[in-house]
């Protein structure tokens, strides 16, 4: 996973496990949890290696159960294929092969889906065999493999929230919100590993981001000097983040009520993958973070400014859109000259329809009398929305 659709701490947890054997014997628990971490990798590899989407009966031919493969060891060989290495794990899936481990993700999901992530890239160098493609090809891939990370994405939540129903009890837990896109920010640097040198013996010290802060080295272990560091900007390395608005549709607003927003942070390839006006459903995880009363102070309000981690998208009024991408540029000048066929005979109908009616002889004479009126247009300006006051420029557009 990146360094931040989750948590700031993702990468230096997955340096620290990386470290150590991923299936030790030893217990490890998540702090703060009774989760157990050895546990929780053998239940998520399991997942990932014999979760399988049976067929119905009508479509299944003989034997062919005895071939079916597991759906997410299918989406990693195509992983292998497109070298897109993100992996979208469906919730109900989860949820239905084990309820207890789908509340632990949906609970802790900024230490639950590091772990998935070190799971999942450890089940795909397994299932592709890199070893077995030769020796200079191999060894490139296994390189590749070894600086590649699998993002694992979960999706379709049991539950989906409205904007107005987030409070605190969903704070640090993953949530899926539906609403529209109504402003998104230009693409920011952010910083995920700093790079500090020595200004004595110039040797250099790389730190991760944890919990969106940066721990400066105090002590030189080379020169055993103190505070001697400084950050070499050109050294550091940067991901993409992105400021987007959300409101909620209008479906899902109260007559009377004023529609509320919340405010989301996009990272790395999820930045400019939607626009406004766009219908999403959001993943992401909630969180609550602390305002400044001054810049250059760690003194902090105690109120509280909330915002959502995005970890993955979904349009929900794209289909229209991908069915029409679908289809061979002919079956779509022919569908489009159809659908002009048809407003045209819709037309002729509804002139048909109007040359129908009959008048009554006071409300031709009533047409007349009003054509001929030289204020005739003042008078339908007037006519046109006459609660809202003045506005005749735009008015008489209207008209036109």
């Amino acid at each position: 996973m990146p360094v931040d659709p989750s948590n700031m701490s993702n990468t230096a947890l997955m340096q620290n496990m990386g470290a150590q054997n991923e299936y030790s014997s030893n217990t490890q628990v998540l702090w703060g949890t009774n989760i157990n971490t050895n546990e929780l990798q053998t239940q998520l590899r399991e997942f990932l290696l014999t979760f399988t989407i049976m067929p119905n009966a009508d479509d299944m031919q003989d034997d062919y159960a005895f071939n079916i493969e597991p759906y997410y060891i299918t989406q990693l060989k195509q992983i292998a294929e497109t070298e897109q290495y993100v992996l979208d794990i469906n919730c109900a899936h989860l949820h239905e092969f084990n309820a207890s481990l789908y509340r632990k993700l949906e609970d802790y999901p900024a230490d639950v889906i590091p772990i998935f992530d070190l799971v999942a890239l450890s089940v795909f160098k397994e299932q592709i065999g890199y070893g077995n493609q030769g020796d200079m090809q191999g060894s490139n891939l296994e390189h590749e493999l070894n600086e590649q990370i699998i993002q694992v994405r979960p999706f379709n939540m049991t539950k989906s929230y409205q904007i107005r129903e987030l409070d605190p009890k969903h704070i640090d837990k993953l949530i899926s919100i539906k609403g529209i896109i109504i402003r998104t920010s230009d693409t920011v640097p952010e910083m995920k590993e700093a790079c500090f040198r020595c200004i004595k013996c110039h040797k250099e010290e790389y730190k991760y981001i944890e919990r969106g802060k940066i721990t400066e080295p105090e002590v030189c272990d080379q020169c055993k000097g103190r505070h001697t560091f400084e950050m070499i900007h050109n050294s550091c390395m940067f991901s993409d983040k992105q400021h987007v608005k959300m409101q909620e549709t209008p479906e899902a607003v109260k007559d009377g009520e004023t529609p509320q927003t919340v405010q989301m942070c996009a990272y790395e390839d999820l930045v400019d993958h939607v626009k406004p006006g766009d219908r999403v459903e959001v993943v992401g995880i909630y969180r609550a973070k602390g305002i400044q009363l001054n810049s250059a102070m760690r003194t902090l309000k105690n109120i509280y400014r909330t915002y959502i981690d995005v970890i993955g998208y979904i349009k929900t009024d794209t289909k229209r859109y991908e069915n029409d991408a679908e289809k061979p540029a002919e079956a779509q000048d022919q569908e489009m000259q159809d659908e002009n066929q048809a407003g045209n005979e819709d037309m002729d109908q509804a002139l048909n329809q109007e040359h129908d009616i009959n008048f009554s002889a006071e409300q031709v004479r009533k047409f007349k009398e009003l054509a001929a009126n030289p204020s005739v247009y003042d008078i339908l300006i007037d006519a046109l929305a006459p609660s809202i006051w003045e506005c005749h420029d735009v008015k008489k557009g209207i008209l036109c």
